[in-house]
């Protein structure tokens, strides 16, 4: 059961590691769009 909720935390540890890493992508290009506008 402890292995069990170990994996389970790892896995939310990567899941949040990847949308932080996407936020950061979307983040970047809504910048260098908003740079292009003006």
């Amino acid at each position: 059961m402890f292995g069990a909720n170990i994996f389970a935390f790892r896995v939310e540890v990567t899941a949040l590691m990847v949308a932080t890493e996407v936020v950061n992508k979307v983040n970047r290009q809504l910048i260098s769009s908003d740079d292009v506008a003006h």
